[in-house]
């Protein structure tokens, strides 16, 4: 369904999004201005208004108030099988009430339909794998998303190793933890020691994604990398990882 003159572009879009409504996609919806500090917000693709305008059922996110309104401009994600697709539009509505079958209507929302469609993915920044590195052990525990000072005695305490990491954020493995033990947008203080450095990264992160690995014998966690104690201090903070990533990086080129 790929246009042969540019391969990251989709031939037919409104075919594309017919095949999405079809199959309730989920659909991502991120705020232009503010991908890094705004989870995305998650609804269902349910079908077009009369006007030709996408609706959706009501916008989410998980603890959250969404932060999206009419006339905002969305970036937007669907999966289709293994591809990744996505587009920006413009929010027409909230709260609009959407009619799912001859007895049953929910509040929902409507954005544009657009008129181009790509392949795409949804980080901002690219990640460095560390899979064939020396592992490098993380800690990280739990603590206060309103004053990080203020972690209890009691919380949680976990030990991992990096397994990717950019300027923006880091993948930690987590053995003998199942994915359940985290909850989302929860934050962290996560340190580690990078290879040949000898003082430790100290770092305050908020949970962004989770995934179960081996059966629930382990976790595999994305966290945000969150500007504390101020965004200098956290830039500093992060110079050692990003000199240690694009080793790496240089190091996978000449051997590939």
């Amino acid at each position: 369904m790929l246009n042969p003159s540019n391969p990251l572009l989709v031939a037919d879009p409104a075919a594309l999004l017919r095949t999405a409504c079809e199959r309730s996609c989920v659909l991502e919806l991120h705020r232009q201005e503010n991908h890094a500090t705004t989870p995305a917000a998650r609804a269902r693709l349910l079908g077009f208004s009369k006007s030709g305008n996408l609706l959706l059922d009501r916008p989410q996110i998980i603890g959250r108030r969404v932060p999206l309104s009419s006339g905002q401009t969305v970036d937007a994600f669907f999966q289709i099988d293994d591809d990744l697709y996505t587009f920006s539009a413009a929010v027409v509505r909230m709260d609009v009430p959407v009619r799912l079958n001859d007895e049953k209507r929910v509040f929902g929302a409507e954005i544009e339909a657009p008129s181009v469609i790509k392949l795409g993915q949804r980080r901002a920044a690219f990640r460095t794998s560390l899979a064939l590195q020396d592992p490098v052990p993380v800690r990280l525990h739990r603590t206060s998303a309103e004053d990080p000072h203020q972690t209890p005695v009691s919380a949680h305490r976990f030990s991992g190793v990096i397994t990717d990491g950019s300027h923006t954020g880091l993948g930690v493995r987590i053995e003998g933890a199942p994915y359940t033990r985290f909850a989302l947008y929860d934050h962290y203080f996560l340190s580690f020691t990078l290879p040949g450095e000898s003082r430790e990264t100290v770092l305050l992160v908020e949970l962004r994604q989770t995934r179960e690995i081996k059966s629930g014998e382990a976790a595999k966690l994305g966290f945000l990398i969150l500007p504390w104690p101020t965004q200098r201090a956290a830039d500093l903070a992060t110079q050692p990882l990003q000199r240690f990533l694009m080793d790496v990086q240089r190091r996978t080129r000449r051997a590939g």
